[in-house]
């Protein structure tokens, strides 16, 4: 290992979060695409305000290989994922409609974002075993420009909350557990839901690979996109090493939450590209992890 590439290793153990000796493997449950749509009709209904009725003529439910769309009256939609159960819920809006103005209560954002979900029944209390926390707060905003070149003040259009779930104390990495998607006024445009249902009981518990071991796997993930090139500190700037589980991309199907490495590191420069890199947190894995080739940019709104 090069010195650059031994600063990168070290890099990433500085940035080592959640570590722990021992963790749990959950098998996850599957539910049928008959419970994902009856699922939906109760969390569309809840989300948008009303009540939906499947019998009524105007509810359009369009089933497709890998999902089930949802059309409901005045523009909503719900989109189901058969693989992974995730969901999204939308409210059809003008974009620069409802808008929050200049000046934005994030508390108070949290808060109506926290009762959308508390109105879904995800076991997110820690009873269950299971939490959720604030992971990150962002704003969509719009600036107008006149015919002469005058720049207007920017106004705040959404806000969104993106949530992260925690299982026995391991953050789920991946997309946002849940988002949710604020107009002014407290009026939802949307929700997304990525939440794999785990059984309660847990079907083993593994000893993690010590960390050492975990970051020569990242490295060695990050070297097999450059071939005779060793990953190195100038190259990339580490911003998460963390264990915990991981839900695969919606349209994967997936049984076990089973414990993880989850490296992200930010690119230096033009020549290499953000990654995020996923690999197993014990000797033994239950299924295989895809590789990440590439992560979102920083600064995109997941969702």
């Amino acid at each position: 290992m090069s010195e650059m590439n031994e600063s990168l290793a070290d890099a990433l153990l500085e940035k080592l979060t959640h570590h722990a000796e021992h963790a749990p493997v959950y098998e996850l449950r599957q539910p049928s695409v008959t419970e994902l749509v009856e699922r939906a009709h109760q969390w569309g209904g809840r989300v948008l305000g009303t009540p939906i009725d499947r019998d009524a003529p105007r509810i359009d439910l369009c089933h497709r290989t890998d999902s089930t769309v949802i059309r409901l009256p005045e523009g909503g939609t719900v989109k189901i994922y058969h693989a992974s159960g995730a969901m999204m819920i939308a409210r059809r809006l003008e974009p620069v409609s409802h808008t929050f103005g200049s000046q934005v209560d994030h508390e108070r954002v949290i808060e109506r974002a926290t009762e959308v979900i508390e109105g879904l029944d995800i076991p997110t209390r820690p009873v269950s075993g299971e939490r959720i926390e604030v992971e990150r707060l962002w704003q969509i905003n719009a600036q107008g420009m006149t015919q002469r070149g005058d720049v207007g003040k920017p106004v705040v259009c959404r806000v969104v909350s993106a949530f992260r779930r925690y299982v026995d104390d391991f953050p789920v990495w991946g997309r946002a557990s849940v988002f949710v998607k604020l107009a002014a006024n407290d009026l939802v445009e949307s929700v997304g839901v990525d939440w794999r249902e785990r059984i309660t009981e847990a079907v083993d518990h593994v000893r993690l690979i010590e960390p050492n071991d975990a970051v020569r796997c990242v490295l060695a993930e990050l070297a097999v996109n450059t071939p005779g090139h060793l990953p190195e500190i100038d190259e990339y700037e580490p911003e998460l090493f963390a264990v915990g589980y991981f839900s695969l991309p919606k349209r994967r199907p997936q049984g076990f939450l089973q414990p993880v490495y989850v490296a992200a590191l930010r690119a230096r420069g033009d020549t290499t590209m953000s990654r995020l890199v996923v690999v197993p947190g014990a000797v033994a894995a239950y299924e295989s992890l895809s590789r990440i080739a590439a992560a979102p940019p920083h600064e995109a709104a997941r969702t």
